[in-house]
């Protein structure tokens, strides 16, 4: 297990550091997209900040980005699989966690099939939402039973509307902004969790973490 578990530690940190200059290249000069693909299907006129690399409107005149859209269903198949399997001894912050997967991929559903900035919205959007509601999780994570939470609530919630206006509002030819506050919550979750990983799983007796790492850290490099 000792070897697993720094097997996956090395992994992460090469895919990390792999991804990272990715990720200045993507802020830099934008993804290396399709916005020349002329395509056209039922849903008109392609209004969203990017257009993905994958070909338009070839499966069916319905579906944009087909691939893209249909792998989106397995995130709300992955919100659905946690609801059911929390609802009914979690507290409720847990099963809004998981209810923010389910809206995250049928807004990333919607985006790929139509390529409207409306739909893109849908798409980025949840997801900020979705990293307030883990970094609460975090935070609240040793409370003591009863204590309250409020003011706690208020400034995410606060933050996230700002976050909110300043995707709408600036993001008008690339999606610059998003990046910025999604990719900012996700160092924060990813370090947070590290600090409770040390703190309660110091004999490596669940590899969760690592796992995690692992796996989010490739599927964004795949990305």
């Amino acid at each position: 297990q000792r070897n697993y578990v720094r097997f996956l530690r090395v992994l992460s940190c090469a895919i990390l550091l792999a991804v990272v200059p990715l990720l200045v290249l993507l802020v830099v000069r934008g993804p290396v997209d399709g916005k020349d693909d002329a395509s056209e299907g039922y849903w008109g006129a392609k209004t969203a900040t990017v257009n993905w690399c994958e070909a338009d409107y070839v499966v069916t005149k319905w579906i944009a980005e087909f691939a893209n859209a249909i792998s989106s269903l397995f995130i709300v198949a992955s919100g659905i699989f946690g609801i059911v399997m929390h609802y009914h001894f979690a507290e409720p912050r847990y099963v809004i966690a998981f209810s923010g997967f389910v809206v995250v991929g049928l807004g990333s559903a919607a985006f790929h099939a139509t390529l409207t900035r409306s739909m893109q919205l849908l798409d980025e959007l949840p997801m900020v939402w979705d990293n307030s509601v883990f970094i609460f999780i975090l935070l609240a994570m040793e409370d003591t039973h009863g204590r309250s939470r409020v003011i706690l609530a208020f400034g995410l919630a606060l933050a996230t509307v700002l976050m909110t206006l300043a995707i709408i509002t600036l993001d008008v030819h690339s999606q610059d902004t998003f990046l910025v506050c999604y990719g900012s919550g996700v160092v924060y979750i990813v370090f947070k969790s590290h600090m409770y990983n040390k703190k309660y799983n110091a004999g490596n007796h669940v590899l969760l973490y690592e796992t995690s790492l692992a796996l989010y850290s490739g599927a964004f490099m795949v990305w």
